[in-house]
């Protein structure tokens, strides 16, 4: 039984007048007990297998290996496959022959222990995502009903289960899933802490699980050093509980920690996150004097010539500073809105408003203090850093993942306000005589709408497990047979950014580095050829220059028409030499897809 006064606002004198403590247990109205303690496991049960059903089809629609970090992911997952996998990964580690840094080791060390081949992995990667996705839901409705009883529970959890941002992030090969999860429980036992704080450990060991699943787990420490002092107190801080969190988040995040000073010297290396965010906008990958190339097989950038923060701030004046943080928080607010949509409603609805506002009274009229600072703090983590990065990755390039783990806290504290409103509902039904209620209406309503949209899932959708990866192309086993056999780690080759070739590179077994260049970017439409060329010169490689033109560049990019065409009978052609540029390879299947250049 949970009672409690809202202590969020000044005026909450007149909001007691109006509202008696609130019970989350025990609904007013007649409620069988024969029958109260059928519903959370059967809710949970629905509310699971809904989401196992929907996933399944979005399973089937995402199709595309090349969405957002999917190859990186799968990439990752084959290098620590073909090295041992999970019985390995500490021989890795300590040696520092695992290298790669943009993605985190444990999504992919656990992919790479599903002991499937390579060509497998695509449809295990989303199985896993899958998976872990129930497993948030079981979570989240366990924390709910802990924190605020059953009803709670129940609309937390239905929210979440059809929340667009959610099914997006438990149906791809992504880590989101693994990382929500952990964010949840951190918080969960931060909370939880200010009053028991042995629990404080546990949340750093969750916070530590959070980091070797992504960077942004990194940010729940700050989370946990504001929600200890300002929740607890200094006093806090003479508690061994508090030490024990940072202790914990170590023992857990250590096998990434040795590895980092095995290889980088710093013990929170991130590479290029850490300098990303100090580009301008996405076409500044691209651009000469980056020197952005991905190193196979261990998929590590080269990014020592990134903008760094200091040399951010000498180039750019306090109004560029403010205008973009006004822009990013502004982009940021209506993707955080549109994160919240529901798949069963119109999308041009304002749902995904609607859930926001709920959140915003469920956490302002929160029992404690400890918890609205937890919250708040957490949404703050990850939605100011990433207001800032989005001029560099728009909503359009998947920004939304970067704060997918906020959907189960907002979903929690937005079930918490639909709750208080169905209680003043009840109030003015209880004051006109009318023995009805609509909390004790809403279990048995949920079961009815979750045997619907299961049903309506079996009947209507194609419902199956994921299948195995079809034959890649053609041209693409043939392109991985020729870099397989002539390249090595001193070389490079480059692609336009319109190639369809990343999308199965993770199965090429090849070494050396790959690097794209932007089509669309300025300087290639006013310079052409000679922009390749210094694109090519300006990456780091120590032997040979390659790059590679497709059929399809061709036929969109407007530079590379008076040296190439398309003939359906012969395929790409080559119809003017490029001074420096020699043709080493060609397609062999008729009509050709694509050549390969030696550039001196």
């Amino acid at each position: 039984m949970v009672q409690f006064r809202p202590v969020i606002f000044s005026t909450n004198r007149i909001i007691e007048l109006r509202l008696p403590p609130w019970n989350f247990d025990e609904p007013r109205g007649r409620v069988s007990n024969r029958t109260s303690w059928f519903y959370p496991p059967v809710i949970l049960f629905l509310t699971c297998l809904v989401l196992f059903l929907l996933g399944l089809d979005k399973i089937d629609e995402a199709s595309d290996p090349a969405y957002e970090d999917t190859i990186s992911y799968l990439k990752v997952a084959t290098f620590l496959q073909d090295h041992g996998g999970l019985a390995n990964f500490w021989t890795l580690f300590i040696k520092g022959e695992h290298k790669a840094v943009l993605q985190h080791p444990l999504y992919p060390l656990l992919l790479a222990s599903f002991g499937v081949e390579p060509h497998e992995l695509f449809a295990a990667g989303k199985m896993l995502s899958l998976i872990v996705g129930v497993a948030v839901v079981a979570t989240c409705f366990l924390i709910a009903r802990n924190l605020y009883g059953n009803l709670v529970a129940y609309l937390a959890t239905l929210l979440l289960a059809f929340n667009v941002t959610f099914l997006r992030t438990v149906s791809h090969v992504m880590c989101e899933s693994l990382l929500t999860l952990f964010v949840l429980l951190s918080v969960y036992w931060m909370i939880t802490g200010v009053e028991k704080e042995r629990h404080w450990p546990w949340a750093g060991a969750a916070a530590g699980f959070a980091y070797l699943t992504k960077g942004t787990g990194f940010l729940l420490l700050p989370v946990f050093t504001v929600t200890a002092i300002l929740g607890a107190g200094f006093r806090s801080l003479s508690r061994r509980w508090f030490w024990l969190f940072f202790v914990f988040f170590a023992l857990i995040a250590s096998p990434l920690i040795v590895r980092n000073l095995v290889v980088y010297n710093q013990p929170f290396y991130e590479g290029a996150n850490s300098r990303v965010p100090w580009l301008d906008n996405l076409e500044g990958f691209y651009q000469v004097g980056t020197g952005w190339a991905i190193k196979f097989p261990e998929k590590v950038w080269d990014e020592d010539r990134f903008p760094t923060m200091r040399s951010y701030l000498a180039t750019h004046s306090w109004g560029d500073i403010l205008a973009r943080l006004r822009h990013g928080v502004k982009q940021e607010t209506q993707l955080l809105l549109d994160s919240l949509d529901l798949i069963l409603l119109p999308q041009e609805r304002y749902h995904g408003d609607l859930v926001f506002l709920f959140f915003m009274l469920g956490l302002a009229l929160a029992p404690t203090r400890a918890q609205m600072i937890c919250i708040v703090t957490t949404v703050a983590a990850f939605f100011v850093p990433f207001s800032w990065y989005y001029q560099v990755v728009p909503k359009e390039d998947g920004a939304v993942r970067f704060i997918a783990p906020l959907v189960p806290l907002v979903c929690l504290y937005a079930a918490v306000g639909i709750v208080k409103v169905l209680m003043l509902v009840d109030q003015g039904l209880a004051a006109r005589s009318l023995r009805m209620s609509l909390q004790a209406l809403a279990p048995p309503s949920l079961i009815v709408l979750l045997l619907s949209v299961t049903g309506y899932a079996l009947a209507t959708q194609d419902t199956h497990f994921p299948g195995k990866l079809p034959p890649i192309p053609e041209d693409h086993a043939e392109l991985h047979q020729w870099l397989v056999e002539n390249m090595t780690n001193d070389d490079l080759i480059m692609t336009s950014h319109l190639t369809p070739y990343w999308q199965y590179l993770w199965l090429a077994k090849f070494h050396g580095k790959w690097a794209f260049w932007f089509a669309d970017s300025r300087a290639v439409q006013q310079d052409g050829i000679v922009e390749l060329n210094r694109l090519l010169k300006d990456k780091h490689v120590r032997h040979r220059r390659y790059i590679l033109i497709h059929r399809e560049d061709v036929t969109k990019i407007a530079i590379l028409r008076p040296y190439f065409s398309w003939s359906e009978s012969q395929g790409l052609l080559s119809d003017k030499a490029i001074a420096g540029w020699t043709q080493v390879y060609r397609h062999s299947q008729h009509p050709s897809s694509f050549l390969i250049f030696l550039v001196e």
